[in-house]
């Protein structure tokens, strides 16, 4: 898990976190698998009890199969039964498109930026 580098979609998979006083989020790129699921699920862990706004950037994720939509679901019901609010930015590549075929668009807050889940309260 990389913490300070730009991400690269063309690895695997990258998990960089950004943390601020009002929200933490959590940035995704590369091939979110069986192989990513983990790596992922190590991040939602570094920020349990965090109790503020939780922002999943998923526009960077090249390839999202059903173990990284499913540890995406583990990590947000883990997050939340810990207080935290999440957020997911998704666009029209790979995860917005899994996320809108399996309806989960309508289960979980999703934006088209950053700033514009920022700006939701």
């Amino acid at each position: 898990m990389s913490r300070g580098s730009v991400l690269d979609s063309t690895k695997p998979f990258e998990a960089r976190i950004e943390r601020s006083e009002v929200d933490v989020v959590v940035h995704l790129a590369g091939e979110l698998d069986i192989s990513g699921a983990p790596d992922m699920k190590r991040a939602f862990d570094d920020i349990l009890g965090f109790d503020g706004r939780v922002i999943v950037d998923l526009r960077s994720v090249s390839f999202m199969d059903s173990m990284g939509l499913g540890a995406l679901i583990d990590g947000r019901n883990r997050l939340e039964d810990d207080g935290a609010v999440v957020m997911l930015v998704a666009n029209s590549g790979p995860a917005g498109r899994l996320l809108a075929l399996t309806k989960l668009d309508e289960s979980f807050p999703v934006f088209d930026s950053i700033e514009a889940a920022r700006e939701s309260g």
